[in-house]
């Protein structure tokens, strides 16, 4: 063999070595795709066997499932061999088909579509909230669709919940800002009601019961009085109205107001009493309680146009609260729709005209109520009628008499030494002028440090003060307090119709202090000082208004 027949097959066997080795890399990465895919593949089984969420395969010829989870039983309720060869729409899965239809084109046109929500319908019928996503896929050579669907309805609840606390947030928000408002404005409107009723009071005596003008007078001082209610009616919604409490039995507050009643309810409405046995006593304002039976009253009755029954119940009940005492006010009347149940405790919302009313009274009710630790629940049916049911906490002790009346006779003049402190200058003014024509001595101070600058000067205590409770700086109890740590015996006075919870828990509940309640006339006021002197009456000597 000669030279180059050697080379020349030298040369092949390279070749074919090269050859050989090329094979075997190939082979080798052939072997590792092979391992890879099947890894791949064995990483796709277990999350398709093992995902919470819904997968499914169709072809997409014809929308027939040909795999599921074990993800999509525990979501729809569908067993595998239920959906295999199905589809979707014979399976009624899609609340909305036309989502469906829009979908599967979306997926063919562009391989895939992402977080779309949509409503499915389980097997027993109930509907989900799902997000859903999809993909094309070729398997053997046929595109098929691979769709995952994930139930958010629990999540979409949550969001729902969370915008819903949102709203009420912002509403209760808005309430609030308005109470403020609302308690602000009615605080400044009684001192000058309490200053129009000082001097209508004083030209009604300088007039007498036949001078010329006295009719105008009593009709000033008529609008001054429906005016101090609608003020009241503002501080009980915005709960800054000052409350006398007492226990009371609630059961003879009700039944002593059959003579309200009777002005209030026509003649075309029943009025039926039930009142339950052994009830215990409530802790409440007694004129507070009465103003929401009547404000409940009337509301029942513009309920009832044509006539009807109103029942007054009373009872008891174990809330979570504890034991609590129940007043129900039912009518037969034309009910409300969910919607206006869940406006009627709004200030100024009213279903009735502008000339009818303010809308004020049941959001007075809800204040009177709440700020006396009670509930307030309502029930109605359109064209069935209402019951308004409320729950005071049943406390221990007796109960006292539900009124205490102002006193009936003339007060007596007299000339004790009185300190006076009022902020507003108006009225400041008609507090020294009506007790100075009582006779008495009298000493003003424009706020509390100047009230207890004069009495650093005072050699002996005075007879008694009549204070204001709410005032910019020292407050009516700070004076009290300052004042009895000299003279632990000095009588005092409180006048406001407007204060914070924790003004008046600083307000003395002792046997010389009294509290009037603003709005109220000379009379009233002379009358009250005059109790406080003579050790008569109690804490909650109350103007009328």
């Amino acid at each position: 063999m000669s030279v180059s027949n050697v080379e020349s097959l030298q040369a092949r066997i390279e070749v074919l070595e090269q050859r050989v080795r090329e094979l075997e890399s190939e082979a080798a990465e052939a072997e590792e795709t092979r391992r890879a895919l099947a890894l791949s593949e064995e990483r796709f089984r277990l999350a398709f066997l093992t995902s919470p969420d819904a997968i499914s395969i169709t072809r997409a010829r014809d929308g027939r499932m040909i795999d599921a989870n074990a993800g999509f039983t525990e979501i729809t309720g569908w067993e595998r061999a239920e959906v295999l060869g199905r589809t979707t729409v014979e399976l009624d899965l899609w609340v909305d088909p036309e989502v469906r239809q829009a979908m599967a084109q979306e997926v063919l046109a562009h391989g895939a579509i992402h977080n779309l929500e949509a409503r499915f319908r389980r097997k027993d019928g109930s509907v989900l909230w799902g997000l859903f996503s999809a993909r094309a896929l070729e398997l053997d050579g046929e595109t098929h669709m691979l769709s995952v669907a994930r139930d958010v309805d629990d999540l979409r609840r949550a969001e729902r919940e969370r915008e819903e606390l949102r709203a009420a947030l912002a509403e209760s928000q808005r309430l609030e800002a308005i109470a403020r408002l609302a308690s602000g404005v009615a605080h400044d409107f009684n001192n000058l009601l309490t200053v129009i009723r000082g001097f209508t009071g004083i030209l009604d005596r300088r007039l007498g019961p036949d001078g010329e003008g006295r009719e105008e007078v009593q009709q000033i001082d008529q609008a001054a009085v429906r005016a101090a209610e609608l003020t009241r009616q503002l501080l009980a919604f915005g709960r800054r109205q000052v409350l006398l409490p007492r226990n009371v039995d609630l059961n003879e507050l009700v039944a002593g107001m059959g003579r309200m009643l009777d002005r209030l309810i026509p003649e075309t409405i029943r009025v039926e009493l039930s009142l339950g046995d052994g009830l215990g006593a409530v802790h409440a304002d007694p004129g507070q309680l009465e103003q929401v039976v009547a404000n409940l009253a009337v509301n029942a009755r513009d309920a009832m146009p044509d006539g009807g029954v109103l029942t007054l119940k009373t009872g008891e009940a174990r809330r979570e609260q504890g034991p609590m005492v129940l007043l129900e006010v039912h009518d037969t009347g034309l009910g409300m729709d969910e919607e206006t149940q869940a406006r009627i405790f709004e200030p100024f919302f009213t279903t009735k005209g502008p000339e009818r009313g303010t809308g004020l009274g049941l959001s007075t009710v809800d204040g009177i109520v709440s700020q006396s630790g009670g509930f307030l629940e309502v029930e109605s049916t359109p064209g069935r009628g209402s019951v308004f049911r409320v729950a005071l906490p049943r406390v221990r002790g007796e109960a006292r008499p539900s009124r205490v009346e102002p006193v009936a006779h003339e007060p007596k003049r007299g000339d004790e030494h009185l300190l006076v402190v009022e902020d507003e200058p108006s009225l400041r003014a008609i507090l020294e002028r009506t007790l100075t024509r009582a006779g008495y001595r009298v000493t003003v101070a424009g706020d509390g440090d100047e009230a207890l600058a004069l009495a650093e000067r005072m050699d002996r205590a005075p007879d008694a003060v009549v204070t204001d409770v709410v005032m910019p700086g020292t407050t009516g109890a700070d004076v009290a307090e300052r004042l009895r740590a000299r003279w632990p015996a000095l009588k005092v006075l409180f006048t406001s119709g407007y204060a914070d919870e924790e003004t008046l828990r600083r307000i003395p509940m002792d046997a010389s202090s009294l509290f009037l309640r603003k709005v109220f006339t000379p009379s009233e006021l002379t009358a009250a000082v005059r109790d406080l002197l003579d050790g008569r009456g109690e804490l909650s000597w109350v103007a009328e208004a």
